[in-house]
């Protein structure tokens, strides 16, 4: 398992441990003493990973800025991703 952590420009720190399960990956992010844990796993059908963390409970403004930080890590790494920002709604690196 290899553990990658990353400051983001707005102030969230992301911390993506690959394969801790088969492939399931722990994703955690934290920000001002908040610490949110997010689903992460390899998507067999597009050879990227997933990320959907639409299921936190946190307010609006929080989430919109969460998910600022969440595009500028997923962009830097080595994989593709695909990102769900709600239910059936993703972004994704993939063409």
């Amino acid at each position: 398992m290899s553990t990658n952590r990353t400051h983001t420009r707005n102030g969230w720190f992301i911390t993506f441990t690959k394969n801790v399960h088969m492939y399931c990956h722990e994703l955690t992010v934290s920000k001002s003493g908040k610490v949110y844990s997010i689903q992460c796993e390899d998507l067999a059908r597009c050879s990227a990973v997933g990320i959907w963390p639409y299921s936190l409970e946190i307010d609006d403004d929080e989430y919109l800025d969460l998910l600022e930080g969440l595009r500028e890590w997923a962009s830097n790494q080595s994989f593709e991703y695909r990102l769900y920002t709600k239910r059936g709604s993703f972004e994704s690196s993939l063409p």
